[in-house]
Order: structure tokens, then C-alpha cells, then sequence
């Protein structure tokens, strides 16, 4: 099909003319010598004279001490471990079973044996151990301990910051339950609210907890408060919520916990707003 190319402009012409015969056949090619090498990841921070040299300006002598010997150690725990279990938990995501092979599951619940559900959670190894160290390293308790004053939400911004990029998305129930424990601290949590307070700023990785946030619904926008219809009834008798709505989208929904966001209805039905430490 190339050999009849003089009707070609001279430029095309001379560039048809290398290219070979369209019946040529490659039914077998030469092996390459070629293999690209996998990126490693180099020590996070001490490779990032950016960061090292905002918490030199700031931090005063003793906290800069301090906080950069715990993210030169956190920081060879990311790439030595952390960034291969974050690894794995993109290529081994987490998967729902909403359904046995016979359409249900041994043991049902009465209400779920017509519909055959019973929705379990699959997650990788590496996203639990991801919960363990977060934990240990107080990725989600430090500002709330404390232990430099408020350049301790520097100190955990910063732990943050090499963590993120290799945690294979561990950053996001870190965040809601960062956020949760904020909200809680806000409205002086008591009784079982302090509880979970208590689970969500622990080290312990056996009483640590992590906090979903139920907000955005079909509606979607930037303002999710204004986007809200779910409601909220208090039952007279135990005291508790029941919800009423349909939430489009849930934070961290492997969570042991999780804030809902809701406008509360009186028994009048009339819908009323909650300030912090009223509720």
C-alpha cells in the first residue's frame, strides 16, 4: 500500500517512505534489556529544607528540640514501613459484602432474612495496622495533650504532612475523628459523649477509636449546613434521636463512632437549631 506514494506532497512523501510495509509481520519481537526501577521513597524530613526551616523560625529552643528529634524518628518509620502498608491499602481496597452465596448468611437477623443482607466490611491488614501506629504516634491526640502548648497542632500538622502523601488515605478518618474530638472538647462532652472523647484522643491502639462524619446529602455544594434535611425527633421516654433523611456520602465509614449532621425537630415538628454547649 506504500508503493503508490507519488501523489504525495514531497514532505509526507519522504515521511511515509521510512515507515515499513503494513504487511510487514512482527510475530516476534527481541527482548529488552530494559526494566524501570521502582521510586523509592527518600527520609520525608530530611529531605524537606522547607518544613525544617518553618519550624526553626518558630518553635522556641526547647520545643524545636523536641519536635524535630520525633519527626526525624516518625519520619524513618514512613519510609520504612508506613509507605509500603499504604501501599497495600490502595492495591487491596476495602470491600462490602452486602450478600452471602445463597442470597443471605447463617445466623440472620429477623429483619434482614427477606432481603438476605447482612453488610460486612472488608479492609486490608495494612489499613489496621495504619490504625495502630496512628494511634502510638498521636497523629489524632497530640493537640489535645498538649504537651507544647498550642505548637502542639503545629507538631501534629507537621507529623501530618509526612504521613500523608504514603498512608494510603489514613489521613481521612484521622481528620474526622481530629474533627469530632474538636466538636466534643467545644461543647464540654459529658457522660457517654466524654467517653468517646476519651477513646478518640487515646494512644492506646486497643482504646482508640475513630469517628465517621455523616453531612453531605444529594444536594450536595460547598454549604453543607444549608444543604441539610435531615431531621433529628427526640424520643420522650429514652431521651435518644432518631434520624430521618438520607445521607449521600459517609466519612470513615469503618469508624467505631460517628457525628451526624441534622436539624433537630421539636415535638411540635417545629425545626430548631442547637448552639455549641446548649446540646
Amino acid at each position: 500500500m506504500l508503493k503508490h506514494i507519488s501523489h504525495l506532497h514531497p514532505l509526507l512523501r519522504r515521511r511515509v517512505s521510512g515507515i515499513p510495509n503494513a504487511c510487514t509481520s512482527y510475530s516476534s519481537t527481541f527482548p529488552s534489556s530494559f526494566y524501570q526501577d521502582e521510586p523509592e521513597l527518600p527520609d520525608p524530613y530530611s529531605t524537606d529544607p522547607l518544613l525544617q526551616g518553618y519550624l526553626m523560625r518558630n518553635l522556641q529552643k526547647q520545643t524545636h528540640t523536641d519536635v524535630t528529634a520525633d519527626l526525624s524518628r516518625f519520619s524513618h518509620l514512613v519510609k520504612e514501613q508506613i509507605d509500603g502498608l499504604g501501599r497495600s491499602c490502595e492495591t487491596w481496597g476495602p470491600m462490602l459484602l452486602s450478600n452471602g452465596g445463597f442470597g443471605g448468611a447463617k445466623g440472620r437477623r429477623a429483619d434482614f432474612a427477606e432481603r438476605g443482607r447482612r453488610d460486612f466490611l472488608l479492609i486490608s491488614p495494612g489499613w489496621s495496622l495504619l490504625r495502630k501506629m496512628s494511634a502510638r504516634e498521636g497523629l489524632v491526640s497530640a493537640p489535645y495533650e498538649r504537651k507544647h502548648g498550642d505548637w502542639s497542632r503545629v507538631h501534629q500538622a507537621a507529623k501530618l504532612y509526612l504521613f500523608s502523601p504514603s498512608s494510603g488515605l489514613f489521613t481521612c478518618p484521622i481528620a474526622m475523628s481530629d474533627g469530632a474530638a474538636a466538636v466534643l472538647k467545644d461543647i464540654k462532652a459529658k457522660g457517654e459523649l466524654a467517653v468517646a472523647l476519651e477513646h478518640l484522643t487515646s494512644r492506646d491502639p486497643t482504646h482508640f477509636w475513630t469517628s465517621g462524619q455523616w453531612m453531605t446529602e444529594r444536594r450536595g455544594g460547598s454549604d453543607v449546613a444549608g444543604a441539610t434535611e435531615t431531621i433529628a425527633k427526640k424520643d420522650a421516654n429514652s431521651g435518644s434521636f432518631s434520624l430521618y433523611g438520607d445521607k449521600h456520602f459517609c466519612s470513615a465509614s469503618d469508624a467505631n463512632m460517628t457525628l451526624v449532621l441534622a436539624r433537630i425537630q421539636d415535638e411540635g415538628d417545629n425545626v430548631t437549631s442547637v448552639k455549641w454547649g446548649e446540646g
